[in-house]
Parts: C-alpha cells; structure tokens; sequence
C-alpha cells in the first residue's frame, strides 16, 4: 500500500513538471530553499549510510570511532553534488558553465576518495566493490524489510543468495547508461533524456527478468511473486523520478 501511494505521487509530480517545470527549477534558485534542501539531504544521509554501510563496517571489523570517521566521509562525498546539481536546474547555465560544474564535482568527489583510499589502505579496493553494489543490497534491504513479520520473510540464507545472485548477474549485465553509478561530474542534462531514460528501463526489466529466473532457486512461489511485484513497483516510481529529472534538465539546457 505504501508503495503504491509513493508511485501515484511520483506520478502525480511528473505530471505537475511537466507543465510546471520552470517553477520547479526556480525553487532551486532560492538559497534558503537550497539551504534547506542541503539539511534535509544530510539528515537523511547519516542514517542512510548507517543502515546501507551496516554490513561493510562489519567485515571491516572497524573499530567504532573508525567506523564514525568512516561514515563521515562517505556523508562528505553524498554532499558533494548536491549544491552544484541544484545548480544544474538553472535555465540560465549555459553547457560550459555545466562543464565547469562538473569539473568541480568530480574533483571534490576524487578528493573525498582519496581521503578514503589513505586511511583504508588495503581495504579500499573492498570499499569500491561494496560501493558499486549498494543500490543493489538497498533493493534487497527494501525487500526484505517490507515482507518481515509476513509469510514472505525472507531468512538468513535466502537473503545472502540474493545478493549473491544480483552479484553474479550484475557482473556480466552491462547497462548501456548506468544511472545507479554514474561518472562523477557527469552531465546529467546529457544523461537524463528521453531516449536514454527508456533505453534504461528496456533493461533493467530484462535485468529484473533474469534476476527472478535465478531467484527461483532460492524463494518459494509465494516469495518470488511478493519479490517480483517489489521490482515492478521499483521500476515504476525509479522511472517516474527519472522522466521528472530529464523534463526538469532538458527545460534547463535550453
């Protein structure tokens, strides 16, 4: 039911960019809106990274005040974009002012990682690894919380050979524009535009497709039909936040 409340109000917001696009934009010109906007973003981020890092601290073994440092880098590195792609829904930036936004994102972002890279040491390669799957074990997370307490619940073993299955499959499904991990400092006006957006969803469905086929190894009927309508819904509020994104950065790079 949630989810389903969630995807008509992504819908009904498409709906409203659409014809109101400008308006929208504009909301990101005010700097006690982005100010606002950059709070909420880190209130968020600090439990995000707590939940979604969760089990990377715990193969580390970190210490709890490593691990606080940790954490705080990361929230660093999520804040990094977030004023200058607020800049990017400015009607009035032209494509080099975009280029040099995206210069400066990506520099701040290898900086972060580098700060990363220093105090993991040996254990950054693991980092980067866990950080390419992240959108996937926050896919299971959401899954497997939504279906606990229920029937449907998924158990120890079955959740590792989830993750294990989109592992294995993540590895040899190329995407043709990976929204999940994409380059820092890329231009999202050239990213976000109808024809990629549709290319997208064409194949994270097929993904979506192929994933369930493993996952029949593992889930009961009932578990893979609770597990199949929890990628439907997935795709459909990602792409109704995507087709919003790419009116809002296609109204700006005109």
């Amino acid at each position: 039911a949630t989810q389903s409340r969630q995807v008509a109000d992504l819908e009904q917001s498409l709906a409203s960019s659409k014809t109101n696009s400008s308006g929208l934009a504009g909301l990101f010109k005010d700097p006690q809106m982005r100010e606002m906007i950059k709070a909420q973003h880190k209130a968020v981020m600090g439990p995000m990274i707590e939940r979604n890092y969760a089990a990377f601290f715990k193969q580390l073994n970190l210490p709890p005040e490593q691990a606080t440092y940790v954490k705080e880098l990361l929230e660093k590195k999520s804040m990094v974009g977030t004023d200058m792609g607020m800049a990017m829904f400015d009607e009035s930036v032209d494509a080099e002012k975009r280029k040099d936004l995206g210069k400066q994102i990506k520099a701040e972002t290898d900086a972060v990682d580098e700060e990363l890279k220093k105090f993991l040491g040996d254990d950054y390669a693991a980092y980067k690894d866990y950080e390419k799957s992240l959108p996937d074990r926050m896919n299971a997370n959401q899954f497997k919380d939504q279906v606990a307490g229920t029937d449907n619940a998924l158990n120890a073993g079955q959740e590792k050979q989830l993750m294990e299955a989109m592992k294995d499959l993540r590895a040899g499904f190329k995407l043709t524009t990976d929204f999940n991990n994409p380059e820092p400092g890329a231009d999202p006006t050239e990213m976000f535009n109808e024809e990629r957006v549709a290319k997208h969803f064409e194949e994270q469905t097929e993904y979506d497709k192929q994933l369930l086929q493993k996952a029949t190894a593992f889930l009961r009927p009932d578990q893979l039909a609770a597990y199949g309508k929890h990628l439907e819904n997935q795709r459909t509020m990602q792409a109704a936040g995507m087709k919003m994104a790419a009116t809002m950065f296609q109204k700006a790079k005109k």
